[in-house]
């Protein structure tokens, strides 16, 4: 991609955010800067991994959909004995994850998220209220489903009063 667009990769780093990234600086094919010995030992590790391997890609689409199917399965049964369940988290992320595991307004009461800006508005497309996570012990609910799964043990820390009710987290990533 770089070469057909005129730059080359010189250095990359794995970084925290999003439950894991790598950050990529490129420069011009022109530029000045030698290439880092962080690439040929990521390219190693992606290797040994055989993330290039289409074998490799079908698996992880198998596990993908059985933790779907599991968690589901888990969801309509907690719905059909008449519980409460949020989701916790309203990122675009999460909203892939919304729609990659069938979670609709139909199984979740609402969502809630920490960030103020993103509160009292609908998730995209399937128009799930997003609400303050107060109202998880306001409104009683009975089961929250970490969707912000990176952050799950900042958000079980910050929420020991819903725990304290008798509410319960459902983690199902990674």
């Amino acid at each position: 991609f770089f070469k057909n667009n005129g730059m080359e990769l010189i250095d990359v780093r794995r970084i925290d955010p999003k439950g894991g990234s790598i950050r990529c600086i490129v420069q011009l094919t022109s530029g000045s800067r030698k290439q880092s010995k962080s690439i040929n030992k990521l390219l190693k590790i992606e290797l040994d991994l055989k993330i290039h391997d289409s074998e490799t890609i079908k698996e992880f689409g198998i596990k993908l959909n059985n933790i779907k199917k599991e968690l589901l399965k888990i969801v309509k049964n907690l719905k059909f004995k008449g519980k409460k369940i949020a989701g916790y988290g309203a990122s675009v992320g999460v909203t892939t994850v919304l729609y990659n595991f069938g979670l609709s307004k139909e199984l979740l009461d609402f969502i809630v998220d920490d960030n103020t800006s993103r509160q009292n508005l609908y998730s995209p497309g399937l128009h799930i209220p997003v609400l303050s996570p107060k109202e998880l012990i306001e409104q009683k609910i009975d089961y929250v489903i970490i969707l912000a799964w990176q952050y799950s043990e900042p958000i079980i820390k910050k929420n020991q009063a819903f725990l304290n009710q008798g509410g319960h987290f459902i983690k199902f990533l990674p």
